[in-house]
């Protein structure tokens, strides 16, 4: 689902968090349904990922992972 070729420090970091997020979500998703828009944010933000070549684009990244990661909190139920 999602591959990423590691080339700097900055893209490995984010390289694993995209890994660790893709499990939790796997995880999470064999005991509860969610809505397509979910998996949907993360592949975009990974399309997203192999085109940031710079610092800040890397950040923006970084904060929509942690806004789709809120996202599946919300969605999960309780």
């Amino acid at each position: 689902m999602l591959s990423f070729p590691e080339t700097t420090p900055s893209d490995a970091r984010l390289a694993r968090r995209f890994a660790q997020l893709k499990a939790l979500y796997l995880e999470r998703s064999a005991h509860h349904s969610y809505p397509v828009a979910i998996p949907e944010r993360l592949l975009e933000l990974h399309a997203a990922s192999l085109r940031a070549d710079t610092a800040t684009k890397r950040m923006e990244i970084q904060r929509g992972l942690d806004a789709w990661r809120q996202a599946l909190d919300d969605a999960t139920p309780k």
